[in-house]
């Protein structure tokens, strides 16, 4: 729907709403308190609300099926496109990413509105809030989608001491109507509570392929490093869809490093143990990030492909000094014996690494090394 339909739609149950609560105690003589009249013209505002969600989820649903058509009937198009936007590729090639993006909307559809309205007119108004909320991030999502807009932002990964970029690490950021660039600090915690996450973090991955596909044509060998959340694990559609493109596209998995938090790591349970093993079989290595104890057994994450472990720079300064079996020189030590790479993240000052320096960590990523940018061609 366009902006125009949206606001007839809205208008026109708004002035329904409307006239049903003041005309109301005219027609219906036993309705005689203002109240009563109120409450009705909200059920009324609340049930257009609800079809105006609906309407407009069909037509989301529909305007990225459309999509999908489009891009599995897409031609080749000439070399040199800017990696904000992606070439067409050949039909063969197209498909199986057409698959993970079907699979996205489907978990875009399956949104289901918010429970039954409450009894009192604040729960109504709640409740109308909440849906208006959704819909906004259902529309910028799939605005997002439909025209291009979940812009690939790069963080560089540099060697230490040297400072030189190694890695880069791929933040998905999407792009508003009017071009300005929604934070996450905007829209995830809206996501997360409207069961969005999945369908952001596979976006994020399926624009991360076509990232490394279009750095390699101009011979650019960095690898990527990219997050694989529980949700991404836990969706079987587009996780199948995911491992059938990648053993048909082997060369793309020495450039693409999986990155998951400690937590999934560890406790991913057997049908989530079982996929990361599937994974590292195909050749993939991981990197286990938000570490939250130091208590880790390297070489158990060195037989599982994980060649990079995180770890942020407020904690290994509060960790220095401590007379504990985790500290930070023992924790290096066991590492390197690991053959893991440590990279020390969120490293904001110079002060930071004065006091970092001395312990001869692999890497360094944060806002001192580069913040998160656009996505450009990779300078060396």
């Amino acid at each position: 729907m366009t902006a125009r339909q949206h606001t007839i739609f809205f208008a026109a149950y708004v002035l329904l709403a409307a006239v049903v609560a003041f005309c109301a105690p005219l027609v219906w003589p036993e309705v005689d308190e203002a109240n009563e009249a109120l409450v009705l013209g909200l059920c009324v505002l609340l049930a257009g609300g609800l079809l105006h969600e609906i309407a407009a989820r069909r037509a989301a649903t529909r305007e990225l099926r459309e999509l999908i058509n489009q891009r599995l009937r897409a031609t080749p198009q000439p070399e040199g496109v800017a990696l904000g936007a992606p070439a067409a590729a050949s039909d063969a090639d197209v498909a199986p990413e057409a698959e993970m993006l079907q699979a996205v909307v489907e978990q875009i559809s399956a949104v289901v509105p918010p429970g039954a309205p409450g009894s009192t007119a604040l729960a109504l108004a709640e409740e109308l809030k909440r849906d208006a909320e959704q819909s906004i991030i259902l529309r910028q999502l799939r605005e997002a989608v439909r025209r291009d807009r979940v812009e690939v932002f790069l963080q560089p990964i540099v060697s230490l001491p040297q400072r030189r970029h190694r890695y880069y690490e791929v933040f998905s950021r999407i792009r508003g109507e009017a071009g300005e660039i929604m934070g996450p600090d905007q829209y995830l915690a809206l996501a997360e509570r409207e069961g969005l996450i999945g369908p952001l973090d596979n976006l994020l991955l399926l624009r991360c392929i076509q990232l490394i596909r279009e750095s390699k044509k101009r011979d650019y060998n960095y690898a990527f490093f990219v997050n694989m959340s529980a949700n991404t694990l836990a969706d079987t559609r587009f996780m199948q869809s995911f491992l059938a493109f990648m053993q048909s596209h082997r060369q793309i998995i020495p450039r693409l490093v999986l990155e998951l938090n400690q937590e999934t790591m560890l406790s991913g349970g057997p049908a989530g143990g079982k996929l990361l093993e599937g994974l590292a079989q195909l050749g993939f290595i991981f990197s286990m990030d938000n570490v939250t104890h130091f208590d880790i057994d390297f070489a158990a994450l060195k037989r599982r492909n994980v060649r990079f472990v995180k770890l942020e720079a407020p904690a290994l300064a509060a960790e220095l000094g401590k007379p504990s079996p985790f500290s930070v020189p023992r924790l290096l030590s066991r590492a390197d014996d690991a053959g893991i790479d440590l990279i020390v993240e969120k490293v904001e000052s110079e002060d930071q690494m004065r006091l970092l320096a001395p312990h001869h960590l692999d890497f360094g990523q944060g806002f001192l090394f580069g913040e998160p940018k656009p996505s450009t061609l990779p300078q060396a």
